[in-house]
């Protein structure tokens, strides 16, 4: 099964599931590499959603660093962000790459199976 689903009144691709984990993320900014932290709050296959004071612009590309639950490696997730609120940004995710791809399904599928431990 790979994490992915019909969608018939929802434009998502693929199941997000709750994140809750903290991150650092950078974009560049008029010539400027600018840096900030945030907290994970959902992640899927296509994007997640980061909490933050100090979101991205709409259709700038973001560095997204973060460690999932029980993975031993740090992704690197570079997205470009699709909407932003008070709360934070949502990003949709660009080339994920194999490592990246495995460390998100693997934990997309703990949920599916229930066990969603960290």
């Amino acid at each position: 099964m790979f994490a992915r689903r019909l969608v018939t009144r929802r434009r998502r691709l693929f199941v997000r599931v709750p994140l809750e984990r903290p991150l650092e993320f950078w974009t560049e900014s008029d010539d400027f590499l600018l840096g900030a932290e945030g907290n994970g709050r959902d992640i899927s296959l296509g994007g997640m959603f980061v909490e933050t004071d100090i979101p991205c612009r709409f259709g700038e590309r973001a560095l997204v660093r973060l460690t999932l639950p029980k993975c031993r490696h740090q992704l690197a997730l570079v997205g470009i962000v699709r909407w932003t609120c008070r709360d934070g940004m949502g990003m949709q995710f660009g080339r994920l790459g194999a490592r990246n791809t495995h460390e998100i399904l693997a934990f997309t599928m703990q949920w599916a199976d229930g066990d969603c431990g960290s």
